[in-house]
């Protein structure tokens, strides 16, 4: 299989949208996995623990020699040296490239770029890609698929279920997940710091980028960083969502993605100029996004009222506490 390394394309994601095998061969390693593991990961057929390993009965030779493409251009690369059994990842550098070249903002600063690098390469994002996620993907309130997940297996035998992944159109589907990550990352991180009043505080608004990009890795800086998020700020701003009572929330309202966003606090410790980054990518079919100007007015009601309820819980179990302190001092 031929590929265009001369060419400005043959650098970014868009040249796997060439053919179906190229795109979806890379992200059978967006999560680090062996040759076999992504066989099972095309054809539907996880291993479990415990367990033997499932036969795979369709060709795949197609996918070794992909995967030996890829990985000759550098866009698959080796974790260790093992001869067998070696784990594989896709590299990010291409979606990096294809930024640039979408004219993302800020995607001429190295910093940006840097960061940037390091949340793609994150477990985190990477996670978007897993067995789960591309097997069974997240949907809108309503059941339907969420955007970047649609379409993605073929029917390859009725008769014996048998099924496979094919991706196409790579290039739009990443950019339709980070341009929502992007959004609604950068109103979470928003709405928090108002929420904290600490917008006032001119030291909130310093960038957070150059503490990032110290780290060596994106989850070292969710760990590290020292910025306190409210108390059940992640729970009431999908509680908010959910008892908004728009019916169109139905279709555009997708769960698990916010879940996705929040956890680790990735959602609310993504530095802005990313988010910026990341929601500016244009897409040409443009996912539902929920106006977060429009439950920024109903959050603090919400995020009061669950305060009250945690605070008399927790004054209920220290009385209850107490006692029970005091039966036992009666009784001695």
């Amino acid at each position: 299989m031929s590929f265009p390394t001369g060419s400005s394309e043959a650098k970014t994601i868009a040249y796997r949208d060439t053919d179906w095998k190229l795109a979806t061969i890379y992200i059978a390693f967006m999560e680090p996995k062996t040759q076999q593991d992504a066989v099972r990961f095309i054809y539907g057929r996880r291993k479990v623990e415990g367990r033997h390993a499932p036969v795979i009965k369709q060709p795949v030779k197609w996918i070794t020699e992909v995967r030996e493409t890829l990985m000759a251009d550098g866009f698959l690369v080796r974790t260790d040296n093992k001869l067998r059994g070696s784990i594989i990842k896709a590299d990010i550098s291409p979606i990096l490239r294809s930024l640039q070249e979408a004219g993302a903002e800020g995607s001429h600063k190295p910093d940006v770029m840097k960061g940037a690098e390091m949340v793609l390469d994150s477990p985190w994002f990477r996670s978007f890609f897993s067995y789960t996620a591309m097997h069974t993907p997240m949907t809108y309130a309503d059941t339907t698929i969420y955007e970047p997940y649609q379409n993605l297996i073929k029917i390859v035998n009725e008769e014996k279920n048998t099924k496979k992944l094919e991706i196409n159109d790579l290039q739009n589907r990443i950019f339709q997940l980070l341009s929502e990550i992007g959004y609604y990352n950068h109103n979470f991180r928003d709405l928090m710091r108002f929420e904290k009043r600490s917008v006032l505080d001119k030291r909130s608004k310093r960038s957070i980028l150059p503490k990032l990009i110290q780290e060596p890795d994106f989850y070292s800086f969710l760990e590290n960083y020292d910025e306190e998020i409210p108390i059940l700020f992640n729970d009431a701003l999908i509680e908010t969502i959910k008892e908004s009572g728009l019916k169109y929330f139905q279709n555009i309202f997708c769960e698990r993605l916010f879940a996705t966003l929040l956890a680790s606090n990735a959602g609310v410790f993504m530095p802005e100029e990313i988010s910026i980054l990341f929601r500016s990518v244009p897409c040409t079919t443009s996912t539902n996004t929920i106006d977060m100007g429009y439950i920024r007015k109903f959050f603090h009601p919400v995020y009061i009222r669950m305060l009250n309820q945690y605070e008399e819980a927790q004054q209920a179990i220290a009385l209850k506490g107490k006692r029970k302190r005091n039966f036992v001092a009666e009784l001695g």
